[in-house]
């Protein structure tokens, strides 16, 4: 019996966290939650858009059919100062043209020399009152392997990894970044079918293809 209820228990907990996988709480602000959150951390992640997973992430589209890589979209608004660029400690810095110049170009297999790759930053939260795992995507920034600065002297960051070779050049908030892509749309193949996905609901639920680079320690609310 005790070992039939372990069992539930156990899937229970795997289904929770599967569901929360798929979820960013847009409605909901995780410092409005503060008294209901058990515990938190931070987790990084790595799109490479060389792989066809992330094609989408190359196609997007607004209401009219035009077409813009998200290499293109983050060119645009910084070169337009549309959004604030930080590094992910929180800090305002300024982006340098020879850095806009790597988000130009066709991005080839071969090729290194063009932005190919993102760092994600999530937090992941579980909400003691309703039993579940949350996770907030936080922060998008472009990067090449081994050319981003790290942050260093810096004690209070609580972003995992500052000193690791793939801190991006730069880092857009995503609240900030949101209110740019709910206007374009990607198509995505699930079996054999075509859907459309807007792009607000393509980055919270997370369907590019990504990998966790590193993870910060929990942090427990008492």
């Amino acid at each position: 019996m005790r070992l039939s209820i372990t069992l539930i228990s156990l899937f229970l907990l795997i289904g929770t966290m599967a569901t929360a996988q798929k979820r960013h709480g847009k409605k909901e602000n995780i410092t409005d939650l503060r008294d209901t959150i058990l515990w938190r951390k931070v987790v990084m992640r790595e799109i490479d858009l060389r792989y066809s997973g992330n094609k989408p992430l190359l196609e997007m589209a607004d209401s009219n059919g035009n077409k813009v890589t998200i290499n293109k979209l983050f060119y645009d608004l910084v070169k337009n100062n549309r959004v604030a660029t930080r590094n992910l400690v929180g800090d305002t810095i300024r982006v340098d043209d020879s850095v806009l110049a790597l988000l130009t170009g066709e991005i080839s297999v071969k090729d290194t020399t063009r932005v190919y790759k993102y760092v994600v930053v999530e937090e992941w939260a579980f909400d003691r009152k309703n039993g579940n795992m949350v996770v907030y995507v936080k922060w998008i920034g472009p990067y090449l392997h081994g050319c981003g600065k790290s942050i260093t002297n810096r004690t209070d960051t609580k972003i995992p990894c500052e000193r690791a070779t793939f801190q991006p050049f730069f880092a857009v908030e995503y609240s900030d970044l949101r209110r740019t892509i709910e206007q374009y749309h990607t198509d995505i193949c699930t079996g054999k079918k075509m859907r459309t996905w807007d792009m607000t609901k393509y980055f919270e639920d997370r369907q590019y293809k990504s990998k966790i680079t590193c993870e910060g320690p929990q942090n427990y609310n008492n």
